[in-house]
C-alpha cells in the first residue's frame, strides 16, 4: 500500500484534471478533505476518491490551484458510488501497463475522430462487451476512422455496449500508473450507470459517467 504522503501527492498532481472548471459550482473547484479521511475531487462527470488520505479532524475544501480554503457546503458525494454491478474487468500487474498504453492510444484516436458536431459529446468511444472480451471502439465515417483496441476480459460473457469520453479512462489510468497499482477492477454498472475503477490495495477509486446517446435511451 502506498503511504498517505503519496496519496496526497497523487491528489495534488491529478486534481486539476478532476476539479470543476466552470463558474456555477465554485466549491467543486477544490479538493475535499472529507471527515472520513477520504479525499474527493469531481467535475460532476468524473470523480477521484482516495481513501485514508489525511488525518484532519474537521472537513474542508481547498482550491486545487491555490490551496486556499473554499467556503461553502460540499455535496454528499460519497452517495454517488454504485453498489450493484453487471460485469467487471480485472487487470493484473502485467496487464496494467498495457492497459495504460491502450487507454492513451484510445484517447488520441478519439480526439482525432471528434469532429465537433456535438459540443456536449467529446472524445466519444464505446466499450463493447462480447463473449467475455472487452474492446474499445471508435468510429467516424466522415473522417474515415475505424479503430478497435482490446482492453481486457470480463468475468461474465454478457453482451453490451457502453459509450463514454475516452479522456476519462485515460485520466484514470494515469492516476493508477502513478500509484504503481498492481491490481485493478473496472466495474460496470447496470442500467447505464457510472463506471467505477478500483485499486483496493492503494484505496483509490475513479468513477466516471457514460455518454447517453439516442440508441441507448
Amino acid at each position: 500500500m502506498i503511504t498517505q504522503a503519496k496519496k496526497l501527492e497523487i491528489a495534488l498532481k491529478h486534481g486539476k484534471k478532476y476539479a470543476y472548471k466552470g463558474i456555477d459550482h465554485p466549491i467543486l473547484k477544490g479538493i475535499r478533505y472529507h471527515e472520513s479521511g477520504s479525499i474527493y475531487i469531481t467535475d460532476t462527470h468524473q470523480l477521484l476518491r482516495i481513501r485514508n488520505a489525511h488525518n484532519y479532524e474537521k472537513p474542508f475544501t481547498s482550491d486545487v490551484k491555490t490551496g486556499e480554503v473554499i467556503p461553502g457546503e460540499y455535496p454528499k458525494i460519497e452517495q454517488v458510488f454504485p453498489k450493484k454491478f453487471s460485469n467487471e474487468i480485472a487487470l493484473k500487474k502485467d496487464q496494467i501497463q498495457e492497459a495504460v498504453t491502450r487507454a492513451k492510444l484510445n484517447f488520441e484516436i478519439a480526439k482525432a475522430a471528434d469532429d465537433g458536431t456535438d459540443a456536449n459529446i467529446k472524445n466519444k468511444c464505446r466499450l463493447i462487451l462480447h463473449n467475455a472480451v472487452a474492446n474499445l471502439e471508435i468510429y467516424n465515417q466522415n473522417k474515415k476512422i475505424d479503430a478497435t483496441i482490446f482492453f481486457g476480459n470480463t468475468i461474465k460473457p454478457d453482451n453490451q455496449t457502453r459509450y463514454f469520453n475516452a479522456e476519462f479512462l485515460y485520466n484514470a489510468m494515469q492516476v493508477f500508473k502513478d500509484a504503481g497499482s498492481t491490481e485493478l477492477v473496472l466495474k460496470i454498472t447496470e442500467n447505464l450507470g457510472p463506471f467505477l475503477m478500483i485499486d483496493e490495495e492503494n484505496e483509490i477509486d475513479v468513477l466516471w459517467l457514460p455518454i447517453r446517446i439516442p440508441e441507448e435511451a
